[in-house]
C-alpha cells in the first residue's frame, strides 16, 4: 500500500535534517528543534538510518489510514446536505435528521464541529464567568439580625456572690 502524501513528505523533511546533522551542517541540538524531538527520539531515529538507511526512515505507524478516518465523500455529502436542505438548523435536529432521512452513520459530535469548522454553524460562545452567588433579600437580612442574641453580659457566678454579701472573701 502506498505511503499517504503527509507522510512522504514529512519522511523527506526528517531525512533532509538528518542528512545536515550527520554531515555537520547542523548540529544535534537544531536538529531536534527544527523537528521538535526529544534528544532520545533523535538518538533512536539516527540509529535506525544507520541500521536500515533510507528506509528506516519511513513510519510504519503511518502507513495505513486511521479506521476512524471519515471518508471525504460522506464528509462533502453532509456539508452539502446541510447547505441545502437544512440551513438554519442546530446541530442536534441537524444530525437527528441527517440520521434518519439521509442514512448518515457518523457521530453527533464530529458532525457538529464539521459543520462548524466548514462556517456553517457558529462555535459555542465561550465560558463566561460563573454567576455570583445569590442574595438575601434585605427583609431575609433583617430577620435574622433580630434572631441574633446580645453579648452576654451577666457576672460570673464567683463576681455575684461577692456583690450579694460584701463581707465575703
Amino acid at each position: 500500500m502506498p505511503f499517504a502524501p503527509a507522510v512522504v513528505e514529512r519522511t523527506m523533511k526528517v531525512q533532509e535534517v538528518l542528512m545536515q546533522a550527520i554531515s555537520g551542517q547542523l548540529t544535534w541540538l537544531q536538529a531536534e528543534d527544527i523537528l521538535g524531538w526529544q534528544p532520545r527520539t533523535l538518538r533512536r531515529w539516527r540509529l535506525r538510518y544507520r541500521q536500515r538507511g533510507y528506509d528506516g526512515l519511513w513510519d510504519r505507524r503511518r502507513q495505513q489510514p486511521s479506521p476512524r478516518c471519515a471518508p471525504v465523500a460522506e464528509v462533502a455529502r453532509i456539508t452539502r446536505l446541510y447547505r441545502e436542505q437544512y440551513a438554519g438548523f442546530n446541530a442536534a435536529h441537524f444530525h437527528e435528521f441527517a440520521q434518519r432521512d439521509h442514512g448518515v452513520t457518523l457521530g453527533y459530535t464530529f458532525v457538529k464541529r464539521l459543520l462548524q469548522t466548514a462556517g456553517l454553524l457558529p462555535d459555542a460562545p465561550p465560558a463566561g464567568p460563573p454567576p455570583p452567588p445569590p442574595r438575601a433579600a434585605p427583609l431575609l437580612r433583617r430577620a435574622a439580625a433580630h434572631r441574633r442574641q446580645p453579648p452576654c453580659l451577666a457576672r460570673p457566678a464567683a463576681h455575684r456572690a461577692a456583690d450579694v454579701d460584701p463581707h465575703h472573701r
